[in-house]
């Protein structure tokens, strides 16, 4: 992945020093993108098209965008599920329905980011620090065995307020880290993991390269709502 320079403007567009939380989504700290092709490869590798990783997660995420826009009551591992058989379908490899249930099922073994356990090792020195629980979750046993490998707790989106109550901090002390723009509902100040295909975000919102700029830049980030003059560039 191509780092952003130093000059960006998406850098140079909050502190982390001035949050004393910090909320992230999930997916920020999992390697989906590995984890979905790990698994994928095995049953696409039965049909005569030779596809790159890039050409697979293309692929694979418009048939979930597509699914979740139409299925939106849809669990988590059904929705991929189903994303699974319509890929396969539309390469003209034959996947059963147990094999698809199979590979949703996958997402319990999704890796880490190499750099989440020691990143927010170190923001928990000065920080406090949950994982989010949204719609695009992956299965509680992802969850719980990550949460306890990042020693850090994770809320449900619903419970964010009353925890930040709990803490004694308003909203405006904290800083909600999320790799999808289309899933940021709080109110709290916002930072984009970039991610293939979120370019357009960058202007928008604070972007990051990777986890461990929060820790290796703090200083070259300013007051967020400077974001707001970037926008009409």
């Amino acid at each position: 992945m191509q780092a952003l320079p130093s000059s960006h403007p998406a850098l140079n567009s909050m502190n982390t020093n001035r949050y004393q939380a910090l909320v992230f989504d999930l997916d920020t700290l999992v390697d989906q993108d590995t984890g979905l092709v790990n698994a994928l490869l095995p049953l696409l590798a039965r049909g005569s098209v030779a596809l790159t990783r890039t050409e697979v997660l293309s692929r694979y995420y418009t048939e979930l965008a597509r699914i979740t826009s139409t299925f939106h009551s849809k669990s988590f591992t059904r929705l991929h599920a189903l994303a699974c058989l319509d890929l396969a379908a539309s390469l003209a490899v034959r996947v059963t329905t147990q094999e698809s249930l199979t590979f949703s099922l996958s997402a319990e073994r999704w890796p880490l980011f190499a750099e989440a356990r020691s990143t927010l090792q170190s923001l928990c020195r000065s920080h406090d620090v949950v994982i989010l629980i949204n719609e695009s979750s992956p299965p509680i046993p992802l969850l719980v065995a990550h949460e306890r490998q990042l020693a850090t707790i994770a809320i449900r989106e619903d419970e964010l307020g009353d925890w930040l109550k709990a803490m004694g901090l308003r909203p405006s002390q904290a800083l909600h880290i999320s790799s999808n723009p289309q899933l940021i509902k709080t109110k709290l100040d916002k930072c984009l993991m970039r991610r293939p295909g979120n370019k357009r975000y960058w202007r928008r919102k604070m972007a990051i390269d990777c986890l461990s700029d929060l820790i290796q830049a703090p200083e070259c980030l300013d007051e967020v709502r400077c974001n707001q003059g970037l926008a009409g560039r």
